[in-house]
């Protein structure tokens, strides 16, 4: 599968800065690992959430995997994580939309699977007449334990991988940073649990 264009553009950036400040900002910009939290007006139930950011295969790797990874957590349902699952990709690819079938987690060497309950969604941005081409997006989620996220950041070993219709993606979850020194998935869900422990002690 073809590496995020997105990410090497963020990568590149971070890279002639030599400051991962930088690549933490761009990144930001981009609503790549953004926390933010939210009221329901209806029943009052408190979400809080981070958007979908890259996923790396290894330290070293500059380009990250088409699937990005995000989370939400409702109050109504405290011991669970609702993990989003985000396949980007270009219509000049040749692969612009996958559906995402199930996550697998290889924790400390013990395997667990999870499986998307619902079709993936799809979208995409119109033509860009810049890059000439069309960005698809393919959108999907599987629930999880909280215990079990709060394991893996905090793991000596955690692969994940992601099934789709066109393959499957392995990721290092543990890689804080790429090569280049931009973000990860990693350091955006150690924020979000922060938040979600932070809101579950004051309920």
């Amino acid at each position: 599968m073809t590496k995020s264009l997105l990410c090497i553009g963020l990568l590149s950036l971070t890279a002639l800065t030599g400051c991962e400040s930088v690549g933490d900002s761009l990144n930001q910009m981009a609503g790549l690992g953004v926390v933010s939290q939210e009221q329901s007006t209806f029943d009052n139930e408190t979400i809080i959430k981070v958007t979908p950011n890259f996923l790396f295969e290894s330290q070293s790797d500059w380009g990250a995997n088409n699937v990005k990874l995000g989370a939400r957590w409702k109050s109504s349902q405290p011991d669970n994580i609702i993990i989003d699952l985000v396949y980007d990709s270009s219509s000049s690819s040749g692969s612009s939309y996958a559906q995402i079938n199930s996550l697998e987690i290889n924790l400390n060497n013990t395997k667990h699977s999870f499986t998307t309950n619902s079709a993936t969604s799809f979208d995409n941005s119109g033509y860009n007449s810049v890059s000439k081409t069309i960005y698809t997006k393919s959108q999907n989620a599987v629930v999880i334990p909280k215990g079990l996220l709060e394991k893996m950041v905090s793991a000596d070993s955690c692969l994940i991988r992601i099934n789709t219709n066109k393959g499957y993606q392995d990721s290092n979850f543990l890689i804080e940073r790429s090569g280049g020194g931009a973000p990860t998935a990693l350091l955006s869900i150690k924020e979000f649990l922060l938040e979600v422990n932070s809101e579950i002690k004051v309920e």
